[in-house]
This record gives C-alpha cells, structure tokens and sequence, in this order.
C-alpha cells in the first residue's frame, strides 16, 4: 500500500510540475504579445494568444487530476495569466477598430 501512495505523490508532483511549465509557456507568449503589441507589430501576435489560450486549456484539463489543495498553488498564475490574456485581446481588439481591420 505504502508503494502505491508513493506512486500516486509522484505521479502528483509530476503532474503538478506538467501544469506549470504550460502556465510557465503561456506567460512568456502573452509577454510577447504584450511586447509585439508595444511594438506595434501585430502579425505575430494572433498565433501567440492562441498559444496562450492552449496552453491555459490543457493546463485546466489537468487541474482535474489534482486536488484542492494542489489546484490552490496554482490559483494565483492561472488568474495572472488569464488577465494578462484579456489585456492582451482588448488591445487587439483597440487596435483593429483604429486601423480599420477586424
């Protein structure tokens, strides 16, 4: 039995860590959009928001797996990254109506 609680723990933590590298990946594209956006480049920026939107997707598929407690450690980066998404998006979308595009 104590084999299989060790396991489980394991399999936990790896999950755990999983979960973070996508959240780690989906704040460094929705930084690049932020930038690309500062830049006034924004060719790049629709497939980078699409990756940060997948990588949140996958990452709350695996939440699942998870317990409270372990969702909870991950509460304050899912919450940062989703508003730095939404930022991002309004600002395309800012963007788009001054230049004329949709």
């Amino acid at each position: 039995m104590e084999k299989l609680s060790d396991l489980r723990a394991k399999t936990d933590r790896q999950i755990l860590e999983f979960i973070e590298s996508k959240l780690d990946a989906a704040w460094r594209f929705v930084s690049l959009a932020e930038a690309e956006f500062s830049q006034e480049n924004r060719a790049p920026v629709r497939e980078l928001l699409e990756k940060v939107a997948q990588a949140l997707r996958e990452a709350q598929t695996l939440l699942l797996v998870l317990d409270e407690r372990q969702r909870g450690q991950l509460d304050g980066k899912f919450d940062r990254i989703s508003q730095a998404l939404e930022r991002a998006v309004s600002q395309g979308e800012t963007l788009a109506k001054c230049s004329g595009q949709s």
